[in-house]
Parts: structure tokens; C-alpha cells; sequence
């Protein structure tokens, strides 16, 4: 058996859909654009087979937070697109939020390694 730890950082341009259905009318909010910054780490064990092959036991983990900048709202027939973001008007009257989507999950992996 051979323990080890990994670590690593995650950047991504991911989009999200939210659908929710009234008694009348169904609205599908869709966000896109800005960044995704995280980590993915995990500590585990390596089982060496015979040569090239290996079986792996870790606890795996993953982290991060996104703020998207644009959303666009359907409803019915209608579409609307927004620009999100943090600011105010000429006149200092509040324009949109920018929210930050935060993320993550925990879980055990297995599997085989196959050195080529």
C-alpha cells in the first residue's frame, strides 16, 4: 500500500438553468459568463496489482465559488437579458447584484490506475 495526497486548483466558465413552473407560467432563468475558482484535493491509498496496474481508495473533496454576469429570464413568450453586476446609476440608485454561487462535494472514489 502506498498512501498519497493530491491538490489541485479548478477554473472553469460554467452556466446554470433554473426552471419553475406556476399555475399559469413557467420561468427558465439561465446564467452564464464570469469565472469559476476552486480546489479539488483528496487523500488516498494505492494498491499495486502487478506492473502497470494499481487499485486506488480516496477521500475526495471539491470547492469554489462562481459570480456570473449575465442572466436571462423567460417567461412565457417574454425574454429578458440582464447584465449582473454590483454598481449604481448616475443618479445612485441600485442597478442589479451580482451573486456569488458557491459549491462543493465530498465523496469516497475508487477505481484501477493503468500506467502506460
Amino acid at each position: 500500500m502506498r498512501p498519497y495526497a493530491r491538490f489541485g486548483i479548478l477554473i472553469g466558465l460554467p452556466s446554470a438553468k433554473s426552471v419553475e413552473t406556476s399555475s399559469n407560467n413557467v420561468t427558465t432563468l439561465t446564467y452564464s459568463g464570469g469565472m469559476l475558482f476552486g480546489f479539488n484535493g483528496g487523500a488516498g491509498v494505492l494498491l499495486p496489482l502487478r506492473g502497470n496496474l494499481a487499485i486506488f481508495v480516496e477521500l475526495a473533496l471539491q470547492g469554489g465559488s462562481w459570480g456570473p454576469t449575465k442572466v436571462e429570464d423567460k417567461t412565457g413568450a417574454t425574454t429578458t437579458a440582464t447584465t449582473l453586476k454590483t454598481d449604481f446609476n448616475s443618479n445612485e440608485q441600485f442597478v442589479s447584484d451580482q451573486p456569488s454561487i458557491p459549491f462543493g462535494n465530498i465523496g469516497v472514489r475508487a477505481g484501477v490506475k493503468l500506467n502506460l
